[in-house]
């Protein structure tokens, strides 16, 4: 039943792909219909079993440092790269990697997973770790209020083995309690001074009544960030000693995503020299559209993912700096995105009413981003529902142009640029 199922299901993908798609949903689901043991099956072939990286921010970056830094050990790694994160897409990425016989040639798989699909991974793969990076408002269409996205990772935790936890988010630590209690639990986390940088969802929101709690020791905390003629540096601390590198991707939350990263794989193999793994990081170069860089026409073109208040105040401050000339704001609202925009008004905008350049507003609710600029008494110059137009117009002189689009507004430019061979496609 495996051989016909994934026969059917690299067809499926094959032509998927010829097609001009990703050929990631479609396939799983039919091989999931078809063959419900399927994903249960393939795991098996993995020996180290299986890393899953969830939470509401930082998902696809952190995972493509854990998949790197095991790399650089020499392992073997499985890891869901376009980004699909439901169960559905890991399977069809699992499938596709797999010989039609269902061997998957990997020491181990490092997924990133949907908060809300977790549950449903969890139950049938056991995860031998889980990392929760934070948890913040988010697609509130979808989610609701916080509570309800932890209670949806409190179900998965109970499936797995261990965990890696964030200790500078109190919503985060308190999900220990899911976990079996035979299960480890590791912490990372940041210096007292870099906190205020990175506010949790209840600092964030500005909630008065939210419990103080102390938080836990850490294995790898960062210790210092700083950014040196446009070098990123950090300091973290590991095994009692301080590290530095230098870093490819910017802002202080990257950097605080590489400390993630570090205390998964130090969880998982204590031996690794924590000077060693720390020095692999600087070799790390950003996510697709998360702080990647393109050369377009006579233009420098960063990307930042933009998807819910903390995301979106993270890049403005990260991405939108003097050098930047122009600044391309996309905002969707297909369901990959989150139907609700309401949380546009939970941005923090005000420090763009500093910003030299132009301000750009496309997207299928553009008007929504241009009110929202418009009561914080930010000027822009256009707004428009063609976003591939605009980017393409935008690119045509020269200067930095920061763009900041929702999910599907970014992956309506990468295939664009694809088209175009300015990007690679992320199979």
């Amino acid at each position: 039943m495996n051989f016909i199922t994934l026969v059917i299901g690299k067809i499926i993908i094959k032509l998927s792909r010829l097609a001009g798609h990703s050929g990631t949903a479609l396939a799983g689901k039919i091989m999931e219909t078809l063959n419900p043991r399927l994903l249960n099956s393939l795991n098996k072939q993995i020996p180290e079993g299986v890393i899953v990286v969830t939470g509401t921010n930082g998902k696809t970056t952190t995972t493509k440092m854990i998949v790197e830094l095991l790399e650089s050990e020499e392992a073997k790694v499985f890891t869901n790269k376009s980004g699909s994160n439901f169960t559905r897409g890991i399977l069809s990425a699992m499938a596709d990697k797999a010989t039609i016989f269902g061997r998957l040639n990997y020491d181990i798989a490092v997924l990133e997973l949907d908060e809300a699909y977790f549950k449903h991974f969890a139950k049938r793969v056991n995860p031998r770790v889980a990392l929760v990076t934070n948890l913040f408002r988010d697609q509130l269409d979808r989610y609701g209020e916080v509570a309800t996205t932890a209670d949806h990772i409190r179900q998965a935790l109970r499936y797995s083995e261990s965990a890696v936890l964030y200790a500078g988010d109190p919503q985060v630590v308190d999900l220990k309690s899911a976990l079996p209690n035979d299960a480890k639990v590791t912490y990372f986390g940041v210096s007292a001074k870099l906190r205020k940088q990175l506010p949790n969802d209840n600092e964030l929101h500005g909630d008065a009544e939210a419990k103080k709690v102390s938080a836990p020791d850490s294995l790898v905390s960062l210790q210092k960030f700083k950014v040196t003629k446009g070098v990123s540096k950090a300091t973290f601390k590991s095994d009692k000693n301080s590290h530095d590198t230098t870093l490819q991707l910017r802002g202080t939350y990257n950097a605080l995503n590489a400390t993630a990263a570090v205390a998964v794989v130090k969880s998982l193999i204590p031996a690794i020299p924590s000077k060693r793994l720390i020095g692999a990081l600087s070799e790390i170069r950003p996510a697709f559209g998360r702080g990647e860089v393109f050369k377009v026409n006579d233009a420098q073109v960063i990307f930042g993912l933009v998807k819910n208040p903390a995301g979106f105040n993270q890049n403005i401050k990260t991405l939108v700096t003097s050098s930047t000339k122009k600044l391309l704001i996309i905002i969707n609202d297909n369901f990959a995105d989150g139907r609700d925009v309401s949380w546009l008004w939970d941005v923090d905008v005000d420090p763009l009413s500093k910003f030299k350049g132009k301000i750009y507003i496309a997207g299928i609710r553009a008007e929504d981003m241009a009110l929202r600029l418009k009561y914080a008494g930010i000027k822009y110059e256009q707004v428009s529902h063609d976003p591939v137009g605009l980017f393409n117009e935008l690119t045509e002189s020269k200067g930095e142009l920061a763009v900041l689009p929702t999910y599907t507004a970014m992956m309506g430019l990468r295939k664009t640029m694809q088209a175009s061979g300015l990007a690679k496609e992320i199979y």
